[in-house]
């Protein structure tokens, strides 16, 4: 029976980590460890591996990850539109969520209304992988100059929220005082991902949603056994 199993997964060519990759390292930098501290390992032992689930892609969904921002850096909401002008097409959809049809497209909520922001054709994007996807774009023409966003790691002006959650979600934020303003973006695509991943780049901070995910429960793995 193992051989079988064995066998299929040999016929798979590539396998990539579309979620989990936190987990996935933090592995590995611990059977490293505990491999400096048994000299004499065989391979065989437990820390040398990690349990992980597979999936098909096409059975997976990547869903955006929408940006919330906290305030306005000290601008007013007309301020804002008009500097977004320069880059933007800018066209409002009042109560209307808005959501992207396409890359290079975006969505704003902004004082319980609705814009669609569309680059325009002019506006010189910087060429390869990540500089060219939808959050790059994002933060190079508007959450870094107009916002004052320097960092999406460390600033806690900027929260996400993942596609699958909704428009009426970002609303209610927004709504409730807590952010100023929300952003929806246009999903990264499958051919993006693994073009990124084959090159050895690095996407930006939630950059991805990845569904189906597991339930939540309780698993141990031991690494003593």
């Amino acid at each position: 029976m193992l051989k079988k199993f064995t066998d299929e997964f040999e016929k798979i060519p590539f396998i990539y980590i579309a979620d989990g990759h936190h987990r996935t390292t933090s592995s590995v930098l611990l059977a490293e460890e505990l491999r400096l501290q048994n000299p004499n390992y065989d391979g065989n032992e437990a820390f040398n591996y990690f349990m992980a689930i597979y999936f098909p892609d096409d059975e997976l969904k990547i869903y955006e990850y929408n940006r919330l921002i906290k305030d306005l850096n000290s601008q007013t909401s007309e301020e804002i539109l008009e500097k977004l002008a320069g880059d933007f097409t800018i066209e409002k959809k009042y109560l209307v969520p808005f959501k992207p049809e396409h890359s290079r497209q975006f969505g704003l909520y902004l004082n319980k209304c609705w814009y669609s922001l569309s680059l325009k054709s002019d506006v010189l994007v910087t060429l390869g992988l990540v500089p060219s996807l939808d959050v790059s774009i994002l933060y190079d023409h508007i959450l870094a100059p107009l916002l004052g966003i320097m960092d999406l790691r460390t600033d806690n002006r900027v929260g996400f929220l993942s596609g699958v959650k909704g428009s009426n979600e970002l609303m209610r934020l927004v709504d409730s005082g807590k952010y100023a303003c929300a952003f929806t973006l246009f999903p990264v695509q499958g051919v993006q991902l693994y073009a990124i991943s084959d090159s050895g780049k690095i996407m930006p901070p939630k950059s991805t949603w990845i569904e189906p995910k597991l339930r939540s429960g309780l698993v141990v793995y031991s690494l003593s056994d």
